[in-house]
């Protein structure tokens, strides 16, 4: 299965499609080998930057991987389309656009098109175009990055939103060494005004969770960990959270979210639309590259807030603790991460009736 661009909404949709079916093998072929949404892309996925492929190159391409389906950003390759087209592996075009100019071999794009087995696109001229060259058109709209719900184990979430009680919470993810101290900072000072506030935090691979904890308490801030025990006593004030595998438990618990990573470096970090999609309102620094497209949609929208320090951060949470305040943007977020839905499931259900028929084949 390969992609040419629109790297981070095909990561995502990609993501979905292996939670679903497993045992799937992705090969991901980019323009660009420093495209910065590489990292997120699937880890089983194989990743190759591609900047020429002649006629040969896709020979060899296609009868070493083999691939049951293809799905193409754009348009598809013209050196490749033809061995995908004799070997009769389907293909989907997502973002589909029509050759033009001095692109444009009709007789050549027509073929090309004629025998995709979906090709999506936005409503419009576009589509026209395509229309005319013989293509399969269906117009859902573009395919955008969007978050799927990250699950969790309802009972430790049930058990952990009782221990916490009316307490508010806010959350701090994949926090580095650099940023710990901001963070406690800003959590000290929103307690002034919510002094039964809890941060969750949870650090990144280079923390000691329990370490932290310890150094924490020697600050006299009373710190609970996850290593200790699930139940968040009374007077903690932190606790230091399990890491990756139980976020959509930590994100369904607080209603906001701070994205470590996002003030000291531009890290590659988490994306924004997993806490988004579960009700959380995201708070981020500046250093936002790896994921821009989602935090700049998320801006757009309302439906989150850009803090510079410690400071700003302790306000951002001060300001959130409203529950009005919090629901309106958490809702505007849900709006920004459910729009682009339909087309990735309608990608996806193309992209499964594709497998299903090579495999039974």
């Amino acid at each position: 299965m390969a992609a040419t661009t629109g790297v981070a909404a095909i990561a995502d949709t990609l993501e979905q499609l292996r939670r679903s079916r497993s045992g799937l093998s992705l090969l991901v072929t980019l323009e660009r080998p420093d495209d910065p949404a590489r990292p997120h892309l699937p880890e089983a996925a194989h990743v190759m930057a591609l900047t020429e492929l002649s006629r040969a190159s896709a020979r060899r391409l296609f009868e070493h991987w083999r691939p049951d389906a293809i799905l193409w950003s754009g348009r598809p390759l013209s050196a490749a389309a033809p061995m995908a087209r004799r070997s009769g592996t389907p293909q989907i075009v997502v973002d589909a656009h029509a050759p033009q100019g001095r692109f444009l071999n009709r007789r050549r794009s027509a073929t090309d098109f004629r025998d995709l087995t979906a090709v999506l696109t936005e409503p419009g001229a576009e589509a026209d175009r395509l229309r005319r060259l013989g293509a399969p058109v269906e117009t859902p709209g573009r395919l955008q990055p969007g978050g799927s719900a990250l699950p969790c184990n309802d009972e430790r979430r049930d058990r952990l939103s009782r221990a916490l009680s009316a307490r508010p919470a806010w959350l701090a993810v994949d926090v580095p060494p650099a940023e710990v101290d901001a963070i406690v900072a800003a959590h000290l000072q929103a307690s002034r005004l919510s002094h039964r506030l809890m941060l969750l935090m949870v650090p990144s691979a280079e923390i000691d969770g329990s370490e932290l904890a310890r150094e924490l308490d020697a600050r006299s801030i009373r710190t609970g960990c996850t290593g200790q025990g699930d139940d968040f006593s009374d007077g903690a004030q932190v606790h230091i959270a399990d890491g990756a595998g139980a976020l959509g438990l930590w994100y369904r618990l607080a209603p906001i979210t701070f994205f470590g990573g996002t003030l000291s470096s531009p890290g590659a970090g988490r994306p924004p639309f997993e806490a988004a999609a579960l009700g959380s309102v995201v708070v981020h620094g500046p250093n936002v590259r790896a994921h821009g497209i989602q935090y700049a949609r998320l801006t757009e929208r309302n439906a989150s807030i850009r803090v510079r320090d410690a400071e700003e951060l302790g306000r951002a949470v001060e300001r959130l603790l409203a529950p009005d305040r919090a629901a309106e943007m958490a809702r505007a977020g849900w709006d920004v991460v459910s729009a682009g839905a339909a087309v990735s499931d309608r990608v996806i259900e193309v992209l499964n009736d594709a497998l299903d028929m090579a495999e039974d084949a």
